[in-house]
């Protein structure tokens, strides 16, 4: 007995005396005022509290507990503004950080931003059946679902992309295999087929095109590059909202609206 006795005070004294590392034993607590160097494993149920620590194994936050909240912290407590981060070193090269989530330090409203380094793809991967949703001001705005269905502005995509609200588009959208009418010569009028896309007009008269009424082609790109004019009249039952031509109709159209050839390409694109 009096040897344990002696063994324990003497633990204790070693601990309470060493410089190497600062370390002072007092009360169940362990004080480190330099660095902690772990060649382990560390394991705690209550707060790790130190200027520095390098790990060459593992830290494990909450092991087996089935119970209660479990979170790392990085800037609790602060009093200005300061930078605050997790970097993520995986190779030889970007010995700095190939991965760094960082929060910037100009205030409350500051930048968030995820960085990755290297040629390698950046990948956000659902591994089960979840979706993958982005949100601003707290409200979901994209979904991708586990499908692989798009959605902005739908939380419920039946389509590989679907906009829940109006698109807008500075180039022209086409389908993977575009169906195009050709018009030429002398033909004065003609109906857009139900499955076209493209439609060309080549003749050396005026010319009035139709919409076909069983279309199910949602825009229609009108290029003419004949003499003439092409003139579109609306069929009952279509009628057309805009024309992207640097001009908007703010009304829907179901008269005949004129365009006048310059001998210039001109195009247009007819969404209704």
């Amino acid at each position: 007995m009096k040897n344990l006795k002696f063994l324990i005070s003497a633990i204790v004294l070693f601990l309470s005396v060493s410089t190497y590392g600062q370390t002072i034993v007092h009360k169940k607590k362990v004080k480190i005022q330099d660095s902690l160097i772990v060649n382990g494993n560390i394991k705690t149920t209550g707060t790790l509290n130190g200027a520095s620590a390098n790990f060459t194994s593992s830290l494990n936050v909450g092991e087996n507990t089935s119970t209660g909240v479990m979170h790392v912290t990085v800037g609790n407590g602060r009093t200005d503004n300061g930078y605050s981060y997790i970097d993520l070193v995986g190779d030889a090269t970007y010995t700095d950080y190939g991965l760094r989530i960082i929060r910037g330090n100009s205030g409350a409203n500051t930048d968030t931003s995820i960085i990755h380094r290297g040629t390698g793809n950046f990948i956000v991967q659902s591994t089960d059946a979840g979706n993958v949703v982005l949100s601003t001001n707290n409200t979901e705005r994209m979904r991708i679902d586990n499908a692989g269905n798009v959605g902005i502005g739908t939380t419920n995509s039946s389509e590989k992309f679907e906009v829940g609200g109006n698109v807008k588009s500075s180039g022209t959208i086409l389908s993977e295999t575009n169906n195009v009418q050709t018009i030429t010569g002398t033909t004065s009028s003609a109906t857009i087929g139900a499955n076209i896309n493209v439609v060309v007009v080549d003749t050396s008269v005026n010319c009035t095109l139709t919409i076909a009424t069983n279309t199910n082609i949602a825009s229609i790109k009108v290029i003419n590059v004949g003499t003439g004019t092409v003139s579109f009249t609306a069929t009952s039952g279509v009628f057309i909202n805009n024309i992207l031509d640097g001009s908007v109709l703010t009304t829907e159209f179901s008269g005949t609206l004129t365009k006048t050839a310059t001998g210039a390409l001109t195009t247009w694109i007819l969404s209704y």
